[in-house]
């Protein structure tokens, strides 16, 4: 048996339809919003590029999920070696999308994460005593800058200190390929808000 309704009806029915379905849109997300966690801390590793040296600076990070975890995070961070002709600086940045697993215990926390991306480097060249010998500009001086495939695979450990303030340890191998592979490690000491 078929109902038949008015046209105002059907038409008050649908203007309540649409106003419902416009509300659910905006409550749904914020009632399943996740909070993010994120950290930022000190950064140490192997140069992208140079061969010898450690690298150091600074890095921030933010991640979504609980067990299974995706996000991003960047560092800069500088290296400067010394020969008897030159001194070489080279800073670093470094852009990574991560993915991983993390398991609470208690206070405690573990997590496994590999990330990829690129490594953007700016490289100066200095000759020594250069100036000293009347050199100058791109004779005393090279500046140049390359953008370097590479990715971590990090074990990250942390202990809660107040709340979901958390003291973390991180570090593992990484990989940049630059005329072959160049592996080395990173590590790191980071405050990490993980709610």
């Amino acid at each position: 048996m078929a109902i038949l309704l008015k046209s105002s009806t059907m038409s008050a029915l649908r203007h309540h339809a649409r106003k419902g379905l416009i509300g659910l849109a905006f409550v749904a997300p914020a009632a399943h919003a996740e909070v993010p966690a994120v950290d930022a801390g000190l950064r140490l590793g192997t140069p992208a590029v140079l061969e010898t040296g450690l690298t150091a600076g600074v890095g921030a990070g933010v991640s979504f999920g609980d067990g299974l975890v995706w996000g991003a995070h960047g560092s800069w961070s500088t290296a400067t070696e010394y020969t008897l002709t030159r001194t070489v600086t080279q800073d670093e940045i470094r852009l990574r999308l991560h993915g991983g697993v993390e398991g609470r215990l208690g206070l405690g926390l573990a997590r496994l994460q590999l990330g990829v991306g690129g490594t953007a480097v700016r490289e100066v060249a200095t000759r020594n005593q250069g100036a000293r010998a009347g050199l100058s500009g791109s004779a005393l001086e090279q500046i140049a800058w390359r953008l370097v495939p590479g990715g971590e695979l990090e074990a990250e450990v942390g202990v809660h200190v107040w709340e979901a303030l958390a003291v973390v340890v991180q570090g593992g191998p990484a990989l940049h390929v630059l005329d072959g592979t160049h592996w080395g490690f990173v590590g790191g000491l980071a405050l990490a808000w993980r709610p």
